[in-house]
């Protein structure tokens, strides 16, 4: 397949899965995240009335091909339990006010989910505030995207925004490290009488620490007597010819 099919592909891939990252900060991760707009979706679409979904592919009469969690959002069974976990809470058919999503299953081992609206949007209204007063809906409330095309408008113009930014920093910076060239050429080319001296009186001290430390320093033992000196120190048992002393 050319690039150009690839592309065209891609462009016309009506499965895409929208992604918010500033809910991660009441659902707790990136999955629960998606999983939370995806049942949003279904819920929506459904009437706003509980629906059914299974975790993976199996043999049940009503399951259909692509029509599962696993194949929809590309979860293994694992995450998609943890993110399950983190919005919503297993009932016994009824809803949970405290969850933002509730789920069960029936006697046909279907798992059935239903959606908190009003949690749900007392937490949205936490991230997006209401603007305007007298509006119904989510929409007229907050001022959410309406959908991937708005999203990638945003996020267009942020990178934008921040390619302008990071040019004027690289300018500046170019400029900066100029100026700071040029300064420690002419630095260096002609050093102040100061520095001179400074570093000659360094030089000086030096080199009478180095002479005083050598007038003071005792005299260096011979090798054969430091030798003699280190093994009676370390070891006086022994004798001078390294025999052994007797007891006495």
């Amino acid at each position: 397949m050319s690039a150009p099919d690839m592309l065209a592909l891609i462009a016309d891939d009506t499965r895409q899965v929208s992604y918010r990252p500033r809910w991660n900060s009441f659902t707790g991760s990136i999955a629960a995240t998606i999983l939370l707009q995806q049942v949003i979706y279904r819920w929506v679409h459904h009437g706003r009335t509980p629906f059914y979904k299974f975790n993976e592919p199996c043999q049940h009469p009503a399951y259909r091909d692509g029509d599962s969690w696993s194949e929809e959002l590309g979860f293994t069974r694992r995450e998609l339990e943890t993110a399950r976990n983190k919005i919503a809470a297993y009932t016994q058919g009824d809803l949970d006010k405290k969850a933002l999503v509730s789920y069960w299953r029936d006697a046909d081992r279907k798992t059935w989910y239903a959606l908190n609206e009003q949690a749900v949007i007392k937490e949205l209204l936490k991230i997006y505030p209401p603007q305007r007063k007298g509006n119904a809906g989510i929409q007229g409330r907050m001022d959410l995207p309406d959908g991937p095309s708005d999203l990638m408008a945003e996020s267009a113009n942020s990178n934008e925004k921040t390619a302008d930014l990071m040019a004027e920093s690289a300018i500046s910076k170019e400029e900066n490290g100029d100026l700071m060239a040029e300064s420690a050429n002419s630095q260096w080319r002609n050093p102040p009488l100061a520095y001179i001296q400074r570093i000659q009186q360094r030089k000086h001290k030096r080199r009478q620490q180095r002479t005083q430390q050598q007038q003071h320093a005792p005299p260096r033992p011979r090798p054969h007597a430091r030798r003699l000196m280190l093994l009676r120190r370390f070891c006086p048992g022994w004798g001078l010819w390294g025999m052994r002393r007797k007891s006495r």
